[in-house]
């Protein structure tokens, strides 16, 4: 997965600036399980190798709503005097 090692060196940044407890993916990549586990996996890996996970290591999940998440947020954020 070597496109994901500059996603998850982001997710870390994200992490140590932010201090969440968890990190959501969302769009159509996360659907693909595969994916997925393969990042959840790196991020861990690179999190104890920066020896920051303990402190610092989130939840990395997929977002509920998957690739419709942009749409529905977009979609509740609308305002009613437009309509």
């Amino acid at each position: 997965m070597r496109g994901s090692k500059k996603l998850i060196m982001i997710v870390l940044n994200l992490q140590i600036t932010l201090d969440t407890e968890m990190i959501l993916i969302g769009g159509g990549v996360s659907q693909n399980e595969m994916f997925m586990k393969d990042l959840q996996e790196e991020y861990a890996r690179a999190g104890e190798e920066l020896s920051i996970y303990r402190r610092f290591g989130a939840q990395l999940l997929s977002c509920k709503y998957l690739e419709d998440a942009n749409l529905l947020g977009a979609v509740y954020n609308y305002p009613e005097s437009v309509l």
